[in-house]
């Protein structure tokens, strides 16, 4: 699955097959109408969806007495279209604190979920008319590339039937596109370490050795992205350094014990 940052360009309705809005709940609901619950920057996104989709969005919001929230989701199916939009209810905050990077992780993986879900090709996020950090923006890629992970050691991958999304696109009018290719790859790094990490903590222990943890840190340090150094210490360099604790306890085992010692390059 590709993602890719972009620009809003033409009608918003066109971008993806899945168009996942985040919305915010207005601070004083005041007036009437089925947009009054949300916020002023959720409303614009809306009433311009609403004028692509026909008028669709709002009658639906007005049947269902829709109101956002945090965590909240809502699909409104457009007729005649394969289209699908997603209200996913986001807390205010998070669009200015970076102690809310979860939210928009979840955000992310909640995406991609619902597009695979809905067999659709492509998604888009529609960033809400404000200035976001990159560090957010990250976070939903972040969840995004997570959300796909499968543990298929022991049994065979999900069939997809080529119904895997695609590409996953993050739009925003107001979004500076100046350095975030970055942080689009630092997302897909950190979603490659993590997944690591899983398949690791996943496998039994009779099927991962000491000296198979110490193969896959060599494949990890030796890769071409990497700026770790990796030392390691075998039973011999351990008892050089009289680390008896570490032997003692690698005496219950069919293998000896290692020390991985993994250094970050700068």
């Amino acid at each position: 699955m590709k993602v890719v940052v972009a620009r809003a360009k033409g009608s918003l309705i066109n971008a993806a097959d899945l168009l996942v809005v985040p919305v915010i709940a207005a601070e004083k609901s005041t007036g009437k109408g089925a947009l009054v619950s949300f916020s002023k920057e959720s409303q614009t996104i809306l009433r311009q969806l609403d004028d692509a989709a026909g008028g669709i969005l709002i009658e639906t919001l007005t049947h269902y007495d829709f109101k956002p929230s945090p965590g909240k989701r809502f699909d409104i199916h457009l007729a005649g279209t394969h289209k699908v939009i997603r209200l996913a209810g986001i807390d205010k905050l998070a669009l200015t604190s970076e102690e809310s990077l979860d939210d928009w992780r979840k955000l992310g993986g909640d995406a991609r979920n619902a597009g695979a879900s809905h067999k659709a090709k492509k998604i888009a996020v529609i960033l809400p008319h404000t200035t976001l950090s990159a560090t957010i923006i990250g976070a939903i890629a972040e969840g995004a590339l997570l959300s796909r992970y499968e543990y298929t050691t022991y049994k065979k991958p999900k069939s997809r039937n080529g119904n895997d999304v695609k590409e996953f696109l993050i739009i925003g009018e107001d979004l500076s596109l100046r350095g975030l290719q970055p942080v689009i790859s630092e997302a897909e790094y950190r979603a490659q370490a993590v997944s690591l990490a899983r398949d690791l903590v996943n496998c039994p222990p009779n099927d991962l050795q000491p000296a198979d943890l110490v193969k896959a840190a060599r494949a990890v340090a030796n890769s071409a992205r990497s700026r770790l150094s990796l030392q390691v210490l075998d039973k011999t360099k351990l008892a050089r350094l009289g680390a008896g604790a570490i032997l003692a306890v690698g005496k219950g085992a069919e293998t000896g014990p290692y020390m991985l010692h993994l250094t970050l390059r700068s």
